[in-house]
């Protein structure tokens, strides 16, 4: 295995890291929110959906309502592993190019 496929099997799996724990990281605090209706979102969960979101791009927009109801949840954990993969892909790919033009 080269350093350039090294590299991106480890931005794909620090991607993966991060993603996970801001989902439970927003998904802890919108639960506490949850328990007090009164409470509106606080910053930290507002950062951290918004991370989530964007680190879930372009799987969030393959994964529709109709396959979550009528897929297999195993499909669902494949396209979050192969997002993170083309997320360290592609990271693993402009790393280079920075590292070759310095």
């Amino acid at each position: 295995m080269n350093i350039q496929a090294k590299r991106a099997v480890g931005f794909g799996i620090a991607h993966f890291l991060v993603l996970t724990v801001c989902f439970l990281t927003t998904f802890t605090l919108a639960m506490e929110r949850f328990d007090k209706s009164d409470a509106s979102k606080s910053v930290v969960e507002y950062v951290t959906g918004s991370l989530a979101n964007i680190l879930m791009v372009p799987g969030k927009y393959i994964w529709t309502p109709w396959a979550g109801k009528n897929l297999h949840n195993a499909f669902e954990w494949m396209l979050l592993i192969a997002n993170s993969a083309l997320w360290g892909i592609s990271l693993a790919c402009v790393y280079g190019r920075i590292k070759k033009a310095t």
